[in-house]
Protein backbone atom coordinates (compact mmCIF):
# COMPACT_ATOMS: atom_id res chain seq x y z
CA UNK A 1 0.00 0.00 0.00
CA UNK A 2 2.63 2.24 1.09
CA UNK A 3 4.60 1.45 -2.38
CA UNK A 4 1.61 2.76 -4.77
CA UNK A 5 1.25 6.25 -2.50
CA UNK A 6 4.81 7.28 -3.49
CA UNK A 7 5.67 9.40 -6.04
CA UNK A 8 7.36 7.19 -8.77
CA UNK A 9 10.44 8.26 -10.28
CA UNK A 10 11.03 8.74 -13.98
CA UNK A 11 14.19 7.06 -15.10
CA UNK A 12 16.54 8.90 -17.78
CA UNK A 13 16.88 6.61 -20.47
CA UNK A 14 18.90 5.44 -23.67
CA UNK A 15 19.72 3.01 -26.19
CA UNK A 16 22.44 0.74 -24.80
CA UNK A 17 26.19 0.23 -26.31
CA UNK A 18 26.55 -2.90 -28.23
CA UNK A 19 28.79 -5.13 -26.84
CA UNK A 20 29.89 -7.12 -29.64
CA UNK A 21 32.81 -4.99 -30.85
CA UNK A 22 34.87 -2.45 -29.48
CA UNK A 23 33.79 1.21 -30.22
CA UNK A 24 36.63 3.49 -32.26
CA UNK A 25 35.64 6.10 -28.95
CA UNK A 26 35.84 3.53 -26.61
CA UNK A 27 38.22 1.97 -24.23
CA UNK A 28 39.07 -1.17 -22.40
CA UNK A 29 40.61 -0.47 -18.88
CA UNK A 30 41.86 -2.41 -16.20
CA UNK A 31 41.44 -0.87 -12.60
CA UNK A 32 44.10 -2.13 -10.54
CA UNK A 33 42.45 -1.37 -6.21
CA UNK A 34 43.63 -1.98 -2.81
CA UNK A 35 40.76 -2.31 -0.31
CA UNK A 36 40.94 -1.43 3.35
CA UNK A 37 38.94 -2.41 6.74
CA UNK A 38 39.50 0.80 8.43
CA UNK A 39 40.85 0.26 12.21
CA UNK A 40 37.41 1.09 13.28
CA UNK A 41 35.23 -1.08 11.33
CA UNK A 42 34.88 -5.13 11.29
CA UNK A 43 33.63 -6.87 7.67
CA UNK A 44 30.99 -9.64 7.54
CA UNK A 45 31.07 -11.54 4.62
CA UNK A 46 29.69 -14.50 5.37
CA UNK A 47 28.46 -17.45 2.95
CA UNK A 48 26.05 -20.35 3.02
CA UNK A 49 28.80 -21.98 0.71
CA UNK A 50 31.61 -20.77 2.88
CA UNK A 51 33.30 -24.33 2.69
CA UNK A 52 32.70 -25.82 -0.55
CA UNK A 53 35.76 -27.11 -1.86
CA UNK A 54 36.59 -24.68 -4.97
CA UNK A 55 39.62 -26.29 -5.87
CA UNK A 56 38.25 -30.32 -6.20
CA UNK A 57 35.54 -28.46 -8.60
CA UNK A 58 37.77 -26.60 -11.15
CA UNK A 59 39.95 -30.09 -10.98
CA UNK A 60 37.42 -31.58 -12.69
CA UNK A 61 36.78 -29.30 -14.98
CA UNK A 62 40.17 -29.24 -16.57
CA UNK A 63 39.94 -32.96 -16.71
CA UNK A 64 36.85 -32.86 -18.37
CA UNK A 65 37.66 -29.93 -20.29
CA UNK A 66 41.18 -32.13 -21.50
CA UNK A 67 38.25 -35.29 -22.75
CA UNK A 68 36.03 -33.15 -24.70
CA UNK A 69 38.89 -31.37 -26.28
CA UNK A 70 40.62 -34.69 -28.06
CA UNK A 71 37.26 -36.08 -28.57
CA UNK A 72 37.05 -38.45 -25.80
CA UNK A 73 33.79 -37.01 -24.55
CA UNK A 74 30.75 -35.60 -25.68
CA UNK A 75 30.01 -31.97 -24.39
CA UNK A 76 26.54 -32.84 -23.55
CA UNK A 77 28.47 -35.73 -21.56
CA UNK A 78 30.86 -33.63 -20.20
CA UNK A 79 27.82 -31.31 -18.60
CA UNK A 80 25.81 -33.92 -16.88
CA UNK A 81 29.38 -35.57 -14.67
CA UNK A 82 30.74 -32.04 -14.12
CA UNK A 83 26.78 -31.68 -12.67
CA UNK A 84 26.87 -34.48 -10.92
CA UNK A 85 30.47 -33.86 -9.38
CA UNK A 86 29.12 -30.66 -8.02
CA UNK A 87 26.48 -32.09 -6.30
CA UNK A 88 28.39 -34.71 -4.59
CA UNK A 89 30.80 -31.94 -3.39
CA UNK A 90 28.25 -29.65 -1.92
CA UNK A 91 26.31 -32.93 -0.53
CA UNK A 92 29.91 -33.48 1.79
CA UNK A 93 30.56 -29.96 2.36
CA UNK A 94 29.25 -28.13 5.51
CA UNK A 95 28.35 -24.98 4.93
CA UNK A 96 27.95 -22.16 7.20
CA UNK A 97 26.33 -18.74 7.40
CA UNK A 98 28.62 -17.76 10.03
CA UNK A 99 31.81 -18.10 8.11
CA UNK A 100 33.94 -16.12 5.16
CA UNK A 101 33.77 -17.34 1.93
CA UNK A 102 37.22 -19.39 1.09
CA UNK A 103 38.70 -20.68 -2.43
CA UNK A 104 41.02 -23.64 -1.78
CA UNK A 105 41.51 -22.21 2.10
CA UNK A 106 42.11 -18.83 1.05
CA UNK A 107 40.04 -16.39 3.34
CA UNK A 108 38.36 -14.24 -0.35
CA UNK A 109 35.86 -11.25 -0.67
CA UNK A 110 33.47 -12.56 -3.21
CA UNK A 111 33.76 -10.13 -6.31
CA UNK A 112 29.97 -10.45 -6.76
CA UNK A 113 29.70 -8.88 -3.56
CA UNK A 114 31.87 -6.07 -4.40
CA UNK A 115 30.17 -5.95 -7.47
CA UNK A 116 26.75 -5.43 -5.64
CA UNK A 117 28.08 -2.90 -2.82
CA UNK A 118 29.20 -0.72 -5.83
CA UNK A 119 26.54 -0.90 -8.24
CA UNK A 120 23.79 -0.17 -5.37
CA UNK A 121 25.95 2.78 -4.36
CA UNK A 122 25.92 4.51 -7.87
CA UNK A 123 22.23 3.92 -8.06
CA UNK A 124 21.56 5.52 -4.88
CA UNK A 125 23.96 8.29 -5.28
CA UNK A 126 21.90 8.99 -8.93
CA UNK A 127 19.68 10.31 -6.86
CA UNK A 128 15.74 11.43 -7.86
CA UNK A 129 15.17 14.99 -8.50
CA UNK A 130 11.99 16.90 -8.40
CA UNK A 131 11.20 18.98 -11.63
CA UNK A 132 8.08 20.45 -13.45
CA UNK A 133 7.26 17.02 -14.39
CA UNK A 134 7.34 14.91 -11.14
CA UNK A 135 10.63 13.32 -10.17
CA UNK A 136 13.02 11.91 -12.51
CA UNK A 137 16.67 9.82 -11.67
CA UNK A 138 19.80 9.29 -14.20
CA UNK A 139 19.19 5.13 -12.56
CA UNK A 140 16.40 2.75 -11.76
CA UNK A 141 16.91 -0.01 -8.93
CA UNK A 142 18.43 -3.09 -10.35
CA UNK A 143 16.12 -5.41 -7.38
CA UNK A 144 12.91 -4.66 -8.39
CA UNK A 145 10.55 -3.73 -5.72
CA UNK A 146 13.53 -3.02 -3.78
CA UNK A 147 11.91 0.30 -2.24
CA UNK A 148 9.59 -2.17 -0.07
CA UNK A 149 12.34 -3.58 1.59
CA UNK A 150 14.79 -0.87 3.01
CA UNK A 151 15.13 -0.24 6.58
CA UNK A 152 14.62 2.28 8.87
CA UNK A 153 18.33 2.77 9.23
CA UNK A 154 19.09 2.44 5.11
CA UNK A 155 16.86 5.50 4.89
CA UNK A 156 18.45 7.36 7.57
CA UNK A 157 21.52 6.71 6.12
CA UNK A 158 20.76 7.91 2.71
CA UNK A 159 17.65 9.94 2.17
CA UNK A 160 13.80 10.25 2.27
CA UNK A 161 13.17 9.76 -1.13
CA UNK A 162 15.51 6.30 -1.72
CA UNK A 163 12.00 4.71 -1.24
CA UNK A 164 10.55 5.76 -3.81
CA UNK A 165 9.98 3.57 -6.44
CA UNK A 166 11.68 3.93 -10.09
CA UNK A 167 10.87 2.95 -13.80
CA UNK A 168 12.48 -0.46 -14.90
CA UNK A 169 15.00 -0.04 -17.97
CA UNK A 170 14.81 -2.37 -21.12
CA UNK A 171 13.63 -3.89 -23.54
CA UNK A 172 15.75 -1.47 -25.56
CA UNK A 173 16.53 1.93 -23.64
CA UNK A 174 18.62 1.57 -20.26
CA UNK A 175 20.05 3.85 -17.42
CA UNK A 176 23.94 4.68 -17.95
CA UNK A 177 23.74 2.05 -14.76
CA UNK A 178 22.41 -0.58 -16.34
CA UNK A 179 23.81 0.11 -19.45
CA UNK A 180 27.23 -0.35 -17.73
CA UNK A 181 26.78 -3.67 -14.97
CA UNK A 182 24.23 -4.94 -16.96
CA UNK A 183 20.23 -5.75 -17.04
CA UNK A 184 18.04 -8.23 -17.54
CA UNK A 185 18.73 -9.78 -20.95
CA UNK A 186 21.61 -7.44 -21.46
CA UNK A 187 25.03 -8.45 -20.54
CA UNK A 188 27.62 -6.04 -18.40
CA UNK A 189 30.20 -3.99 -19.40
CA UNK A 190 32.13 -4.20 -15.81
CA UNK A 191 33.30 -7.47 -15.33
CA UNK A 192 32.37 -8.29 -11.74
CA UNK A 193 31.41 -11.94 -12.71
CA UNK A 194 32.49 -13.81 -15.89
CA UNK A 195 29.35 -12.83 -17.38
CA UNK A 196 29.31 -8.95 -16.83
CA UNK A 197 31.04 -5.82 -19.11
CA UNK A 198 32.83 -5.03 -16.10
CA UNK A 199 34.87 -7.70 -14.12
CA UNK A 200 35.71 -7.46 -9.93
CA UNK A 201 38.01 -9.98 -9.20
CA UNK A 202 37.60 -11.68 -6.03
CA UNK A 203 39.34 -9.40 -3.23
CA UNK A 204 42.67 -11.29 -2.46
CA UNK A 205 43.59 -11.07 1.20
CA UNK A 206 47.06 -9.39 1.63
CA UNK A 207 46.63 -8.27 5.30
CA UNK A 208 45.01 -9.24 8.34
CA UNK A 209 42.26 -12.05 7.98
CA UNK A 210 39.18 -13.73 9.77
CA UNK A 211 38.48 -13.40 13.41
CA UNK A 212 35.42 -15.19 15.20
CA UNK A 213 32.93 -12.11 16.68
CA UNK A 214 30.51 -13.35 19.37
CA UNK A 215 27.20 -13.50 18.33
CA UNK A 216 28.48 -12.89 14.44
CA UNK A 217 30.90 -15.78 13.43
CA UNK A 218 33.81 -15.08 11.14
CA UNK A 219 35.01 -11.53 9.96
CA UNK A 220 37.54 -9.76 8.53
CA UNK A 221 39.54 -8.03 11.19
CA UNK A 222 40.07 -4.38 10.67
CA UNK A 223 43.15 -3.01 8.92
CA UNK A 224 42.67 -6.31 6.98
CA UNK A 225 44.05 -5.37 3.17
CA UNK A 226 42.58 -7.15 -0.24
CA UNK A 227 44.09 -6.70 -3.73
CA UNK A 228 41.29 -6.38 -6.45
CA UNK A 229 41.49 -5.50 -10.43
CA UNK A 230 38.22 -4.41 -12.22
CA UNK A 231 38.17 -5.20 -15.98
CA UNK A 232 35.94 -2.47 -18.05
CA UNK A 233 34.85 -3.12 -21.33
CA UNK A 234 33.90 -0.81 -24.29
CA UNK A 235 33.83 1.87 -21.89
CA UNK A 236 34.12 6.27 -21.85
CA UNK A 237 35.19 8.33 -19.33
CA UNK A 238 31.99 8.35 -18.22
CA UNK A 239 31.57 4.52 -17.36
CA UNK A 240 34.70 5.49 -14.85
CA UNK A 241 32.93 7.99 -13.47
CA UNK A 242 30.35 5.90 -12.55
CA UNK A 243 32.52 3.12 -11.17
CA UNK A 244 34.84 5.98 -9.35
CA UNK A 245 31.12 7.49 -7.88
CA UNK A 246 30.54 3.99 -6.54
CA UNK A 247 33.83 3.30 -5.00
CA UNK A 248 33.91 6.98 -3.38
CA UNK A 249 36.94 7.78 -5.28
CA UNK A 250 36.08 11.71 -5.70
CA UNK A 251 35.09 12.00 -1.64
CA UNK A 252 37.59 9.01 -0.63
CA UNK A 253 34.67 8.09 1.85
CA UNK A 254 34.17 3.93 3.21
CA UNK A 255 31.98 2.25 1.00
CA UNK A 256 29.52 0.04 3.04
CA UNK A 257 29.89 -3.66 2.39
CA UNK A 258 28.55 -6.98 3.87
CA UNK A 259 26.24 -8.22 7.05
CA UNK A 260 24.77 -5.45 9.60
CA UNK A 261 26.43 -2.76 8.08
CA UNK A 262 23.59 -0.35 8.55
CA UNK A 263 23.14 -1.56 12.27
CA UNK A 264 26.56 -0.48 13.20
CA UNK A 265 27.19 2.40 11.48
CA UNK A 266 28.98 6.13 11.59
CA UNK A 267 25.90 8.31 10.50
CA UNK A 268 22.72 5.57 11.96
CA UNK A 269 24.12 4.81 15.36
CA UNK A 270 25.17 2.16 17.42
CA UNK A 271 28.84 0.30 17.59
CA UNK A 272 29.71 -3.38 18.21
CA UNK A 273 31.07 -3.76 21.83
CA UNK A 274 30.99 0.11 21.90
CA UNK A 275 34.30 0.48 19.40
CA UNK A 276 33.30 -1.21 16.28
CA UNK A 277 31.16 -0.28 12.92
CA UNK A 278 30.48 -2.95 10.68
CA UNK A 279 30.74 -2.88 6.85
CA UNK A 280 33.24 0.02 5.98
CA UNK A 281 35.64 -0.77 3.50
CA UNK A 282 37.70 2.18 1.45
CA UNK A 283 39.24 2.23 -2.03
CA UNK A 284 42.28 3.27 -3.25
CA UNK A 285 43.17 3.18 -7.15
CA UNK A 286 46.96 2.12 -7.90
CA UNK A 287 47.16 2.19 -11.25
CA UNK A 288 44.83 2.32 -14.39
CA UNK A 289 45.85 0.52 -17.74
CA UNK A 290 43.91 1.20 -21.11
CA UNK A 291 43.60 -0.47 -24.09
CA UNK A 292 42.63 1.18 -27.12
CA UNK A 293 40.75 -0.40 -30.28
CA UNK A 294 44.44 -0.89 -31.92
CA UNK A 295 45.86 -2.44 -29.32
CA UNK A 296 47.69 0.24 -27.83
CA UNK A 297 48.34 0.34 -23.94
CA UNK A 298 49.04 2.90 -21.80
CA UNK A 299 50.00 2.37 -17.89
CA UNK A 300 49.25 5.22 -15.06
CA UNK A 301 50.73 4.47 -12.13
CA UNK A 302 51.50 7.99 -10.72
CA UNK A 303 49.36 9.33 -7.75
CA UNK A 304 48.97 12.61 -9.69
CA UNK A 305 47.94 11.13 -13.16
CA UNK A 306 45.24 9.06 -11.71
CA UNK A 307 44.00 11.86 -9.66
CA UNK A 308 44.04 13.77 -12.87
CA UNK A 309 41.57 11.24 -14.43
CA UNK A 310 39.69 10.54 -11.62
CA UNK A 311 38.79 14.75 -12.13
CA UNK A 312 38.42 14.24 -15.38
CA UNK A 313 35.51 11.39 -14.71
CA UNK A 314 33.99 13.70 -12.48
CA UNK A 315 33.81 16.53 -14.84
CA UNK A 316 31.99 13.83 -17.73
CA UNK A 317 29.67 12.39 -15.17
CA UNK A 318 28.73 16.34 -14.41
CA UNK A 319 28.32 17.31 -18.50
CA UNK A 320 26.80 14.56 -19.34
CA UNK A 321 24.32 13.19 -16.39
CA UNK A 322 23.58 16.68 -14.56
CA UNK A 323 25.87 17.66 -11.79
CA UNK A 324 21.49 18.11 -9.73
CA UNK A 325 20.93 14.29 -10.46
CA UNK A 326 24.18 13.20 -8.70
CA UNK A 327 24.64 13.25 -4.78
CA UNK A 328 28.34 13.31 -4.72
CA UNK A 329 27.81 13.71 -0.69
CA UNK A 330 25.16 11.17 -0.18
CA UNK A 331 26.00 8.13 1.76
CA UNK A 332 30.12 10.03 2.66
CA UNK A 333 31.00 9.04 5.86
CA UNK A 334 33.00 11.44 7.26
Amino acid sequence: MQGRQLPRVRVKRRSYTDRSFLHPNRRNYLLKFEMEVPENSYLLTSSGLSKLDYSKLERKFKEILRKVSSGKEDIRRAAQILEKHFDEIRRSSSPSRNEIPRYDDVAILPGSSIKGAVRSRVEYKLKPVKTSKGYESASCYSVVGQYNTLSKAHMEFWYPEVIYPRERCGPKEFCVVCDLFGSQGLGSRVYFSLRSRVYFSDGILMKGGPVRLDGYGEAFSPGSKFSLEVTCENSTILDLGLLFLGTEQFSGSPILLGGRKYAFNPKTGGKYKNEYFFGLVTFKLKEILEFEPNGKKETIKEEKEIQEKINEARKKLIQEIGEEYIGFEEGVIK
